[in-house]
C-alpha cells in the first residue's frame, strides 16, 4: 500500500521537494496548527555538506481511521536548495509523540519529544496564515549516512518543526505554459511512459524497476533553462526519492523549430555525464537515445536513457511568480 501511494504522487510531480510535501500532506492531521499551538510533529537538524536532516512521525492509532497498533509512518527527509532525498522505511514505530525508524547502513532514529511552554510561529510559503506550535525537542539517537557519503549527522537531539506545514499546498514559485502559443520547447523524461507519450504505455518495465523524471524547460532566447533531474526506488526496506533542480545553460537544450527533434548535451562539469537525443519520427519507444546519466545525492551515474525510459518535447515556457495555493 505504501508503495501504491507513493506511486501515485511520484507520477505528479518530477522534483522530490514537491513528492515529499504532497507526500507529507497525505497524512498530516486534519486542521492541524490551525488555532493552538500543537505539538511539533518532528525535528529537524543540521547535517554535513549544506544538508538539513527532518524527521517526521504521524502516529496512525490516533486517527479514528487508523487500524489499532498501527506502526504509523516515519518521512526521513535531507534537503538542501536545489536537492533533497526522502526515505520512508520499513522498520519504524510512532507512538505518544516518540519516533523510532531504522535503515540498514543510512538511518537510525529513535526519539521521544521533550515539550516546552514557549510557542513558534510561522508563516506559510503563499498566505498569511501562520503556524502556531510548541518550541520543544525530540531528544534520544539521530544518526544518518547518507550514502556514499553526500552527507551525515550524529545528535542527541533536534528541534521541533512544523516544516511541512508551511509548504504543503504551494506551488514552487515558477509558473509553466504549455501549447502553441508558448514561445520555449520543454524535454520530458518518464519511465514506463510516463511522459505522456502514446503507445509507451505498453512498454513492459517492472515495477520495481527505478522510476526516473527529469526535465528540461528552455525559453526562447533566454541564457538559462530550468532543470529537474529525480530517480524513485523501492529497495525492499525503505522506498527512496532522490532530486535535483537548478538552473542550467539554454545551449544544453538545442532543438529544431518543429521540435522534430532535440538534443540535451551538458557539455561541463557537473551532475550529468553523456548526451541524449530524440527524433519524433523513430515512434515512442525509440525515440530517445544516447548516454545520459546524472549524479543524484546518495546515488551516482542514474542512467537517463534505456529500456522504458520515454521522451516527449513539446511547445512549453516557464517563468517566477510569487508562490500561491494550489486550487
Amino acid at each position: 500500500m505504501r508503495g501504491q501511494r507513493i506511486g501515485g504522487v511520484w507520477n505528479a510531480a518530477a522534483f522530490v521537494t514537491l513528492l515529499a510535501i504532497a507526500v507529507l500532506a497525505s497524512a498530516a492531521p486534519a486542521g492541524a496548527a490551525r488555532h493552538r499551538a500543537e505539538v511539533p510533529l518532528g525535528f529537524s537538524v543540521k547535517a554535513s555538506n549544506g544538508y538539513t536532516l527532518e524527521v517526521y512521525g504521524f502516529d496512525e492509532s490516533d486517527d479514528e481511521e487508523g487500524p489499532s497498533g498501527a506502526p504509523g509512518e516515519v518521512y526521513i527527509f535531507v534537503r538542501k536548495p536545489g536537492a533533497a532525498v526522502l526515505y520512508l522505511p520499513d522498520q519504524r514505530r510512532v507512538s505518544n509523540h516518540s519516533i523510532e525508524a531504522s535503515i540498514d547502513g543510512i538511518a537510525k532514529i529513535d526519539v521521544h519529544y521533550v515539550a516546552s511552554t514557549a510557542v513558534k510561529r510561522r508563516k506559510r510559503a503563499c498566505s498569511d496564515e501562520r503556524i502556531r506550535y510548541e518550541a520543544g525537542r525530540y531528544e534520544g539517537t539521530i544518526e544518518f549516512q547518507g550514502e556514499q557519503g553526500f552527507t551525515d549527522v550524529v545528535a542527541p537531539g533536534g528541534a521541533g518543526t512544523m516544516n511541512f506545514l508551511l509548504e504543503i499546498g504551494c506551488t514552487d514559485g515558477y509558473s509553466e505554459n504549455f501549447g502553441r502559443k508558448a514561445k520555449g520547447a520543454r524535454l520530458g523524461l518518464g519511465t514506463s511512459g510516463e511522459a505522456d507519450l502514446e503507445g509507451a504505455e505498453d512498454d513492459p518495465v517492472s515495477r520495481m524497476a527505478p522510476t526516473v523524471g527529469f526535465e528540461v524547460i528552455e525559453n526562447r532566447g533566454a541564457k538559462r533553462a530550468r532543470l529537474s533531474a529525480s530517480v524513485a526506488e523501492d529497495l525492499g526496506s525503505v522506498i527512496v526519492l532522490r532530486g535535483i533542480e537548478r538552473k542550467v545553460p539554454a545551449s544544453w537544450f538545442s532543438y529544431r523549430p518543429t521540435l522534430a527533434t532535440a538534443r540535451f548535451d551538458p557539455n561541463a562539469p557537473g551532475p550529468f555525464s553523456g548526451s541524449a537525443s530524440f527524433r519524433r519520427a523513430a515512434g515512442p519507444t525509440k525515440n530517445w537515445t544516447g548516454d545520459l546519466s546524472v549524479d543524484l545525492p546518495g546515488r551516482s551515474d542514474v542512467p537517463l536513457v534505456g529500456p522504458g525510459i520515454h521522451a516527449a518535447v513539446s511547445r512549453a515556457s516557464y517563468h517566477p511568480e510569487k508562490p500561491y495555493p494550489y486550487d
